[in-house]
C-alpha cells in the first residue's frame, strides 16, 4: 500500500465520520450537563452513565480513530507525542471501568434492592466515578512506568495501530478487557435469572389470589362453606398479598419519606437493558483489541533494524494490521462509541423524559426572558 493511497483512505474516514462524532458528542455534552444540573437525575445510575459518556468524550480527541491520531494517519501531521498515546491509555482505563459500573448498579440493585436503596445515593456515585477517574490515571502512570509503549513505536502515522499488537498492550489492556467482561456479562445474566425469577413468582401469586378469590365467592354463594374454610382463604389471600408487598413495606420503613418504585427493581426489562448495554459497551471496544490479538507481536518488532528482528516473514505478515479491512472494521466498531447517548436515552425513559422536560423548560424561560 503506498503512502498516498493510505492518506486518502484516512482522510476519507474522518470526513464521514465526522457529522456522526459531532451530533454524538454534543447530544453527549447535553446529557452530562442535564445529570449535573438537575436534581432529578442525581442517581448513581444516571452519574455512571454520565461518566461513560465522559470516557467516551475523550475518546475524540485520542481514540484510535480520534482527532488526534486522525491527523496523524491522514498525514496532516506527522506523529503524536508520546503523551498522546498514555492519554490513549488512561481513556482506555477509563472506559473498562466506567462501562461496568452501570452493570454493577443495575446487578445491585436487582439482587438486594433493600441495601440499595438505602445505602445508594448520588455522593457515594460520584465518590466512585471520582475513584474511577484516580484509578484510571494510576494505571496508566504505572504502564508509564512499565514502558508499556516500545521505543520504537511512536514516531511514525501508524504507529497507533501498532501499538494494539504488542505483547505489553495485551498484558495491561486486552487481559483486563476480557476479564471485565466476563465479570459484566455474569453479573448482568444472574441479574436477569432473578428478574424472571420474582417475576414468575408474582405470576404465580396473582394465580393463586384470583383462584382463591373464585372459589371463595363459588362456596359463599352455594353456602356451602364453613366458617373455618373462608377463614382459611381469607388468610391465604392475606399472606400472599403481604408477601408481593413485603420488599416495598420493608423500603418504605427503611427509607422514610422516599417514594421507591419497586417494581421496577425486579422487572425483567431492567436487566434485559442492562446485558443490551453491556454488549453494546465491549463490542464497541473490540476495535481496540481484536486486530492485536490477531496480529500479536507485529508492534513489538516494528520499525526496528532488520537484523534485529528473529521472524524473516515479519513484514508480510504484519502488513495486514494496517490494510484497508482492518482499519475500516476498526472504524465501524469506533464509531459505536458514540450511538452509546442514544441507547441510554431509549432505553432509560426516566432519563429521557427529565432530559427532554429540563431543556424545554430552558428554552421556554429564554424566551419569556
Amino acid at each position: 500500500m503506498s503512502r498516498d493511497t493510505s492518506q486518502l483512505e484516512e482522510r476519507v474516514l474522518m470526513i464521514l465520520s465526522t457529522p456522526w462524532i459531532i451530533f454524538g458528542s454534543l447530544l453527549s455534552l447535553a446529557v452530562i450537563f442535564a445529570v449535573l444540573v438537575n436534581k432529578k437525575l442525581h442517581k448513581p445510575r444516571h452519574i455512571f452513565q454520565a461518566l461513560s459518556l465522559l470516557s467516551s468524550l475523550i475518546s475524540v480527541c485520542v481514540g484510535l480513530y480520534g482527532i488526534c491520531f486522525g491527523f496523524t494517519s491522514s498525514r496532516i501531521i506527522d506523529f503524536c507525542p508520546r503523551s498522546v498515546f498514555y492519554t490513549m491509555i488512561f481513556n482506555r482505563y477509563l472506559l473498562l471501568l466506567s462501562d461496568i459500573l452501570p452493570s454493577l448498579d443495575r446487578f445491585v440493585a436487582i439482587i438486594s434492592p433493600l441495601q440499595y436503596h438505602i445505602h445508594a445515593t448520588a455522593n457515594k456515585a460520584r465518590f466512585i466515578s471520582f475513584m474511577a477517574i484516580i484509578l484510571s490515571l494510576m494505571l496508566a502512570t504505572v504502564a508509564f512506568v512499565c514502558g508499556i509503549i516500545p521505543d520504537n513505536l511512536g514516531s511514525h502515522a501508524m504507529d497507533h495501530f501498532y501499538l494494539t499488537s504488542t505483547r505489553q498492550y495485551m498484558y495491561f489492556l486486552t487481559l483486563p478487557f476480557a476479564c471485565l467482561l466476563i465479570v459484566c456479562f455474569t453479573t448482568d445474566t444472574i441479574a436477569m435469572l432473578v428478574a424472571l425469577s420474582h417475576s414468575r413468582k408474582r405470576a404465580q401469586q396473582s394465580e393463586e389470589i384470583r383462584n382463591s378469590s373464585e372459589r371463595r365467592a363459588t362456596f359463599a354463594s352455594t353456602a356451602s362453606m364453613s366458617r373455618s374454610q373462608i377463614e382459611k382463604e381469607s388468610t391465604l389471600i392475606s399472606q400472599i398479598s403481604l408477601d408481593s408487598k413485603d420488599i416495598k413495606g420493608n423500603l418504605e420503613g427503611a427509607v422514610p419519606g422516599k417514594k421507591i418504585d419497586t417494581a421496577s427493581i425486579s422487572d425483567l426489562k431492567i436487566s434485559m437493558k442492562c446485558l443490551a448495554l453491556s454488549f453494546w459497551f465491549f463490542i464497541s471496544q473490540l476495535c481496540t483489541y481484536t486486530p492485536g490479538i490477531l496480529f500479536l507481536g507485529c508492534g513489538d518488532n516494528m520499525n526496528k533494524p532488520k537484523e534485529e528482528i528473529e521472524d524473516e516473514n515479519f513484514e508480510a505478515s504484519c502488513h495486514g494490521l494496517v490494510g484497508l479491512m482492518p482499519r475500516v472494521i476498526i472504524y465501524l466498531f469506533y464509531q459505536l462509541q458514540f450511538g452509546k447517548v442514544f441507547l441510554f436515552l431509549c432505553l432509560d425513559p426516566e432519563l429521557r423524559n427529565n432530559i427532554s422536560g429540563y431543556y424545554t423548560r430552558l428554552l421556554h424561560s429564554g424566551q419569556s426572558g
